[in-house]
């Protein structure tokens, strides 16, 4: 399994808007070695740079969640990038995205659990199933896309863990 970083608000953000989806995302990633930066708020800002970069080299995937612009998620986007990891926007619908992130970004989705199907199907081929609804999934260009529509329908999807099958 992958070792995912997951960046995205945490500086002026209120606990739920930084726990939140970071708690659906590791439910919904089960197998996987999550990174959470936003449990080192109590170090300096030398440290807890140093040990988000540390994470970062450590990590396969960086997910970022991106529902407003901040600086630090930018700054983690662009160093994953550059290190030649996986980088996947998870933008809320709506989101306004600067062209840097979308540049960088290998995957853009705007549904954790497309988001997910991302991170449990690279580099693993296909057919893929989502745990959520029990639908394919497959790619379309560079999206992770359920093949039935069915799926998005009436609020299907629950935090359950995707499990990637062939």
């Amino acid at each position: 399994m992958s070792a995912v970083y997951l960046a995205g608000p945490i500086n002026g953000c209120s606990y739920r808007e930084m726990h939140d989806w970071r708690d659906d995302m590791t439910r919904r990633l089960n197998g996987h070695t999550v990174l959470d930066p936003s449990r080192r708020l109590h170090l300096d800002p030398a440290d807890v740079v140093e040990a988000d970069k540390t994470e970062i080299d450590a990590s396969d995937i960086l997910i970022a969640y991106c529902p407003k612009p901040t600086v630090g998620t930018s700054m983690e986007v662009l160093y994953a990038w550059e290190r030649g990891k996986h980088v996947i926007l998870y933008l809320p619908e709506g989101a306004r995205v600067s062209p840097w992130l979308r540049y960088h970004a290998h995957h853009i989705h705007h549904h954790p659990i497309d988001v997910a199907a991302a991170t449990i199907t690279l580099g693993q081929p296909g057919p893929h199933v989502c745990g959520g609804c029990g639908y394919e999934i497959a790619a379309v260009g560079a999206q992770w896309c359920h093949t039935d529509l069915r799926s998005y329908a009436e609020g299907r999807h629950e935090p359950k863990p995707l499990q990637a099958t062939r």
